[in-house]
């Protein structure tokens, strides 16, 4: 009999590739809310949660980071509009080849669970993945608004997980998949099994530097494994 597996997905290059969506919305509102014209696109974003590159941003262009919690709520509620809008506006299918047919397998499988684990604040990460038919198979998640330190969000993900499935995982059964090191030094950091896709900004050559458990150039290779893992 087979054990339970806890899959958790990151969003960006793993399961759509929106082509900057948020960092348009993040540049917009920086001009229109924090009042900048300064350049913020040397900030490394790949990886990070969102509530981190907030922070990044606030750091970059020195606004005061007393105001910046006063208007927080704002900034959000700013971010998730023009999020939206640009996500309206995309005319492609952003969906990483493979992902389909991957979701839909594992979906079937009663030893497998499904969830996310992205740095996108939650009604970000909705609205990244409500128009193109995936967002129905992740009926939990762990997300950049719970802790602006990405490795910390493997546990609550794994809580969250336990107590919507009335299950225990252990953690060789559970599986971070990702395209950044970022995912990589979570599933460590975590002692879970890492499963590194080329599908985002990151070649397979330099993802292996990382030493993932699993090191894929697309998630169907990974179908097979589950099977014997």
């Amino acid at each position: 009999m087979q054990e339970d597996k806890l899959l958790l997905f990151d969003l960006d290059g793993t399961l759509v590739n929106l082509r900057g969506v948020g960092f348009r919305s993040l540049k917009i509102i920086t001009k229109e809310i924090l009042n900048s014209d300064k350049d913020i696109s040397s900030i490394d974003v790949y990886g990070k949660t969102d509530t981190q590159i907030f922070e990044d941003i606030v750091n970059f262009i020195n606004f005061d980071k007393k105001k910046f919690k006063q208007i927080y709520n704002k900034f959000v509620n700013r971010y998730l509009y023009y999020l939206k809008k640009e996500v309206q506006k995309i005319d492609f299918d952003p969906v990483i080849n493979n992902i389909r047919e991957f979701l839909a397998d594992v979906s079937k499988r009663k030893n497998i669970y499904i969830g996310l684990l992205t740095g996108n604040i939650k009604k970000g990460a909705k609205i990244k993945l409500s128009r193109w038919g995936i967002l129905k198979y992740f009926k939990f998640g762990a997300f950049g608004d719970d802790n602006i330190n990405r490795n910390k969000l493997v546990p609550i993900a794994k809580k969250r997980a336990e107590e919507l499935f009335s299950k225990k995982f252990k953690k060789k059964n559970i599986y971070i998949i990702g395209d950044t090191p970022k995912d990589i030094e979570a599933a460590k950091k975590n002692n879970v099994i890492s499963v590194a896709i080329a599908s985002g900004n990151y070649n397979k050559e330099y993802l292996a530097k990382f030493s993932p458990d699993f090191l894929f150039e697309n998630i169907s290779e990974f179908l097979p494994f589950l099977d014997d893992v």
